[in-house]
């Protein structure tokens, strides 16, 4: 398989509802919350989706969270896909 392959890795739905629910309430744990798993499974998630990505999506603050240019962009389409 040639590098086209790798192009046409899809990013998990547990990915992208871990994303926006962490994008939406501001930090991992409320975000944990509402997804009945743990912090640390919605920070993975959101971690391999960056890295499926190849570009920062939250920048981490202490507890908080705030979006970055790339992941404010990502967040309408990931809105759009999940609506």
């Amino acid at each position: 398989m040639g590098p086209a392959s790798r192009d046409l890795r899809l990013p998990s739905i547990d990915g992208l509802r871990a994303f926006e629910a962490a994008a939406r309430l501001g930090t991992f744990e409320r975000a944990a919350e509402e997804l009945a798993i743990t912090a640390s499974a919605v920070s993975k998630r959101v971690a391999t989706l960056e890295e499926l990505l190849g570009t920062g999506l939250l920048v981490r603050t202490g507890k908080s969270l705030a979006l970055t240019a790339a992941g404010k962009e990502y967040l309408a389409q990931v809105r759009a896909a999940l609506g």
